[in-house]
């Protein structure tokens, strides 16, 4: 074997170089081979270096720069800090208690329900006539109920009737109520639609108490050819709460329970449902609903 000459050994390989140094995140070195750049890492053939960020620190082994590895900051929360928080928490369920209570009060609203009598006593429905003849005298009532769920602070009721008859009307004290001439297209005989209606108000409309209103007609003895021998009678009641639409969907706990509920045979009977929700309502067949209003009629004709 000659001095200062390598031989190659059949069978071995390339002389094995170590691979360079890199960084960890931990700003420690690795032997391991670095990964492979990113597709558009390198431009024009030259390698460009990442930006570098305060705490960097380059290995020139590798090649790149490391970032050092800095441990998460942790908040401690003293004694004040706890009692803010708390009273934050304590804050947004008081709003949420808040909003709720003011949701459902909203939603409590009085609505009306028009019972007709006939003068007979006979309840009076939408689809049935009274026949009248001349030189009648007829007292009749209407009950209006509260079917809704609120009070209504004041209640004003008005019955019409067309102008050639003669009404009178007393409240619960025997005061006469003083007649007004008016107009009224849906009550009124054309062309002028001329009617006469008395006004009766009270000034608490709750639920479970009915308020009746007691008129008294009279049909002349003599009817000009002028005066019409079919014509309706009406009764519109106002109050502040009504909705326009004339119903409202509302649970059950919410609503005044129904005459069923209390004329049970069996006793105490069963217990009042809370679920589902009950829908209170107008009989939108028969009266117009509007903001703050509602009207009914019945119809009546004169025979001879």
């Amino acid at each position: 074997m000659t001095p200062g000459v390598n031989r190659e050994v059949r069978g071995a390989g390339p002389p094995s170089e170590s691979p360079p140094a890199r960084c960890t995140p931990n700003g420690k070195r690795s032997s391991s081979p670095p990964r492979a750049p990113a597709p558009g890492a390198t431009r024009g053939g030259s390698r460009s270096r990442p930006a570098t960020l305060p705490g960097d620190r380059y290995s020139p082994a590798g090649g790149r720069h490391c970032r050092a590895y800095r441990p998460p900051v942790r908040t401690e929360r003293d004694t004040w800090d706890w009692v803010l928080y708390w009273l934050s928490v304590a804050a947004a369920l008081s709003a949420i208690v808040a909003l709720w209570t003011w949701w459902t009060n909203l939603r409590r609203v009085p609505e009306v329900g028009f019972r007709w009598e006939m003068p007979n006593g006979e309840s009076w429905g939408p689809r049935e006539t009274v026949s009248l003849r001349p030189g009648d005298a007829v007292e009749m009532r209407v009950v209006l109920d509260n079917l809704g769920s609120a009070a209504a602070s004041l209640l004003i009721v008005n019955v019409m009737v067309p102008r050639f008859l003669d009404l009178r009307s007393e409240d619960r004290d025997g005061n006469s109520r003083h007649p007004h001439p008016s107009a009224d297209v849906a009550i009124g005989c054309p062309p002028d639609h001329a009617v006469t209606f008395v006004v009766a108000r009270t000034e608490e409309f709750v639920p479970g108490i009915a308020y009746i209103v007691r008129y008294r007609v009279t049909v002349p003895k003599e009817l000009s050819p002028s005066n019409p021998r079919d014509f309706y009678f009406a009764v519109s009641a106002e109050a502040e709460r009504f909705r326009r639409s004339g119903h409202l969907i509302i649970p059950s706990f919410g609503v005044a329970a129904s005459p069923t509920f209390w004329n049970q045979l069996e006793w105490p009977g069963g217990r009042y449902p809370w679920w589902p929700p009950r829908q209170i309502r107008t009989r939108p067949e028969t009266v117009r609903a509007g903001p703050g209003r509602r009207i009914d009629r019945r119809h009546v004709v004169i025979s001879k």
